[in-house]
């Protein structure tokens, strides 16, 4: 089975682990000349930490992200505690996972790093009708060529 995923972003990085993981043959195409240090910081809850411990690389997330212990929020005025949401290992043990801040281009550094070499092509600004007319790709079922859905 091949699939043809358009965006090397997170989601498609993402994608493309998981499809390699169960041996479908993937090809990611990227817009951008390279991955770059666009967006900040992101927060990944544990749900999505236990999806990047499916896919093999939380540690490596937790090797450059930061858990944060809690989430509280303050009067602005008197900086008086107004609400506090425990995180760290209370919320790990809690819901399995712990949430990670990390910033966006490192994660994406990260998946990038995980998709086997030849996977992604950078660059690319053809439209996907063309593209998909060069390669030979086949559909999932019938073995027949990808066609744009008009």
């Amino acid at each position: 089975m091949k699939a043809l995923i358009i965006g090397g972003g997170i989601a498609g990085l993402t994608a493309a682990i998981a499809m390699r993981q169960r041996n479908i043959e993937v090809l990611v195409l990227e817009q951008a000349a390279r991955p770059t240090e666009i967006g900040a910081g992101i927060q990944i809850a544990a749900n999505g930490s236990k999806v990047l411990r499916a896919l093999g690389i939380e540690q490596a997330v937790a090797n450059c992200a930061v858990i944060p212990e809690a989430m509280e929020n303050r009067d602005m005025l008197t900086g008086n505690l107004v609400w506090r949401i425990p995180l760290g290992r209370e919320a790990a043990a809690l819901w399995g996972a712990p949430l990670y801040n990390i910033h966006r281009a490192d994660l994406i550094e990260l998946l990038a790093k995980a998709v086997p070499d030849g996977c992604v092509e950078f660059g690319v600004r053809s439209p996907v009708s063309s593209r998909m007319k060069k390669r030979s790709a086949s559909g999932p079922r019938t073995g027949a060529p990808m066609r744009p859905i008009s």
